[in-house]
């Protein structure tokens, strides 16, 4: 039997990857595929998107300047690499983090 993502698998890694539309480059069919690859592990394949968007901004200059503003491609990059790893940590831990749940900051 061929395994096929659920629908909430599906939400729980846009909710993992911050692709919580339809309408943005990860389509349902896009993550679909994603999921089947890492047999429904939801972490390991969060962890793929993460790479992907690295890889994508690594084709962009690091740093470029228009219309009196700098923008910086570096901190993004290493942004969706350190994401990558923390969803790849979840997988082989067996963690499970509720993707909702908002960060607090330390005072």
């Amino acid at each position: 039997m061929t395994y096929r993502p659920t629908s909430s698998e599906i939400t729980r890694l846009r909710l993992l990857t911050g692709e919580a539309s339809e309408g943005s480059d990860w389509t349902t069919q896009r993550l679909d595929e994603i999921l089947v690859a890492r047999n429904g592990d939801v972490a390991l394949a969060a962890s793929d998107v993460w790479t992907y968007k690295a890889a994508a901004l690594a084709s962009s200059p690091d740093k470029f300047s228009v219309d009196g503003g700098t923008y910086e491609f570096t901190a993004a990059r290493q942004r969706c690499l350190d994401e990558a790893a923390r969803c790849a940590a979840m997988s082989s831990t067996g963690m499970i983090i509720d993707p909702t749940l908002k960060r607090v900051e330390a005072e």
